[in-house]
């Protein structure tokens, strides 16, 4: 029960921003290319928790949206449940750590 509040209260709060802070940048390219060790891991142990986190967020992404809607907070969800989780496993290229 009270893992179920944490998980509401971080859905529901707005990212915190600093006034005139810049928003952060989405992507890091590496500034190297990636090791062999590097892109095993990746694809070994990272992205196969990746989607598990997929899964799990489309599944709290399908409870709280709704509700996200009625508050006004639904860019924020679609980020945290969906966007950001199908980006670290789908899009980053592989060994981007």
């Amino acid at each position: 029960m009270l893992l179920a509040a944490a998980l509401v209260t971080v859905l529901w709060a707005p990212p915190a921003q600093s006034a005139g802070a810049e928003a952060p940048a989405a992507i890091v390219i590496p500034t190297k290319p990636p090791t062999i060790a590097e892109q095993a891991f990746d694809l070994v142990i990272l992205r196969p928790l990746g989607l598990a986190q997929t899964a799990v967020g489309a599944a709290f992404f399908v409870v709280f949206y709704p509700v996200s809607l009625v508050t006004g907070g639904s860019d924020h969800v679609v980020d945290t449940c969906w966007k950001s989780p199908v980006h670290q496993t789908f899009q980053r290229p592989l060994g981007a750590l």
